[in-house]
Formats: structure tokens, sequence, C-alpha cells
């Protein structure tokens, strides 16, 4: 689980790398939740997740029109 940086932490800027981001909405019943991000370098499980999912989606992609 990461840890939570707080603004102005010297850690919270990255200059280099790759980044990383999903954000998605929380469901509660009939209820929409408020909008979760999260976002991450490279070397992370965020980064291994995207790689992953982009991987198994490559063989759905083409130059060419269906």
């Amino acid at each position: 689980m990461p840890s939570i940086v707080r603004p102005g932490d010297p850690e919270s800027l990255v200059m280099d790398g790759v980044g990383y981001m999903v954000r998605f909405n929380g469901r509660y019943g009939a209820e929409l939740g408020t909008p979760m991000e999260l976002r991450s370098n490279m070397g992370t499980p965020l980064s291994q997740w995207v790689s992953g999912t982009l991987s198994l989606l490559k063989p759905c992609w083409s130059y060419s029109r269906p």
C-alpha cells in the first residue's frame, strides 16, 4: 500500500519517469461516489497493472478500421 504524500513534501515532485494514472468512481447502492484517482511512477504495482492490461488489449488494436 502506498503511503500518503502531503503537498509540499520534497518527495511529491517527480521530474522524470513515466506517469501512470487510473481514475474511477465508486458506487454505493444508488449513490455515485466521489472520483478516486491513483497516480504513480514506473516500477510500482500500478505501472505493472497498466502494462499488463495494455499487453492483454494489444491484440484488439489495429491501425486499420474493422
